[in-house]
């Protein structure tokens, strides 16, 4: 599969989907419609990234990567909708094309 940018938002809700069956937690839908949607494709990718690396004490490990998961992969649905972007067709020709793929990739580490 080429390196799109459907291609790469694709590969996010899968990674971020594996997490959470690694971990047993439950995806849910989170309110995304708030948000600010008028600003730069990069300024979203940066708010993502600060919320996938924040660390809060606060709240138990996994009631809070249960909540960023949710959200960001919510985030994206909702992002792509925005830009006509049908991301779950991507997702799901990703995990085909995926399946097809050797172990690493053929690499050793």
């Amino acid at each position: 599969m080429g390196g799109t940018v459907e291609d790469e938002l694709a590969d996010v809700v899968i990674r971020l989907l594996n997490l959470a069956g690694l971990r047993n937690l439950d995806v849910d839908a989170y309110d995304c419609i708030s948000l600010n949607w008028s600003i730069k494709f990069t300024e979203h990718c940066f708010h993502l990234v600060y919320v996938l690396t924040i660390d809060v004490m606060h709240e138990p490990k996994e009631q809070y990567m249960r909540n960023v998961i949710n959200y960001v992969i919510s985030y994206l649905f909702v992002y792509c909708k925005q830009q006509d972007i049908d991301l779950m067709f991507f997702v799901e020709q990703k995990m085909k094309y995926n399946q097809l793929r050797p172990y690493k990739h053929g690499k050793k580490y």
